[in-house]
């Protein structure tokens, strides 16, 4: 509160700040397209014998209108090589244009989903929102152990998000670093942000 007071019984009004939010959108979508791509290059995909230790488990995330900011359980840090290859991934994924469907899902159906990515000890509602990055809401529900899935983001997600990946635009890794036992962060940019990025590289290839 900047002025003023709000009391119990007041009359508010809500608003959203759109043209804020148009730009934490793509921010949020590809966090989550990282957090596909990570689980790729470091565990090769799906692994629920890894993934029951805490490998590549969500530890948190923070999206704004400037960056993303996606912290994982991993015992060392990335290196060079892995971070390139992440990178790769999702911009493969943005320059596919993939699209991006949400729908909601009987908590227990969606669990079912092959490959899905859900945070250990959270407590999802039940319907549950899926949002899922290059299968529509159909697919998932005609066949949802295909191992085929694996290639793909499926989240329960509550947040905004991006109708197609090409609305990011491009995607530049920033920062990876430790910031805890066992947990690593990576920080990440995209659109204007991450062209600025490459383009700053480019001064020291």
């Amino acid at each position: 509160i900047n002025d003023g007071s709000v009391a119990v019984g007041d009359v508010l009004t809500c608003a959203v700040d759109y043209d804020r939010r148009e730009k934490i959108a793509p921010n949020h979508t590809m966090t989550h397209v990282l957090n596909y791509a990570l689980r790729k290059v470091l565990l090769g995909g799906p692994n629920d014998e890894e993934e029951k230790k805490g490998k590549i488990s969500q530890k948190g995330s923070h999206v704004d209108e400037n960056r993303l900011r996606f912290d994982f359980g991993w015992d060392k840090p990335v290196s060079t090589e892995q971070m390139a290859e992440v990178e790769r991934l999702v911009n493969e994924q943005i320059s596919s244009n993939l699209q991006v469907y949400d729908y909601q899902a009987p908590l227990a159906e969606a669990m079912e989903i092959y490959g899905l990515r859900a945070v250990f000890g959270e407590n999802y509602p039940d319907p549950v929102r899926v949002v899922s990055v290059g299968i529509s809401e159909e697919q998932l529900k005609a066949n949802p152990k295909s191992e085929d899935w694996a290639n793909y983001s499926v989240e329960f997600c509550g947040g905004t998000h991006v109708q197609t990946l090409g609305v990011g635009e491009v995607f530049v890794i920033t920062e990876e670093t430790g910031t805890a036992a066992g947990v690593r962060r990576i920080s990440g940019v995209t659109r204007e942000k991450a062209r600025e990025c490459n383009a700053d590289a480019d001064k020291f290839a």
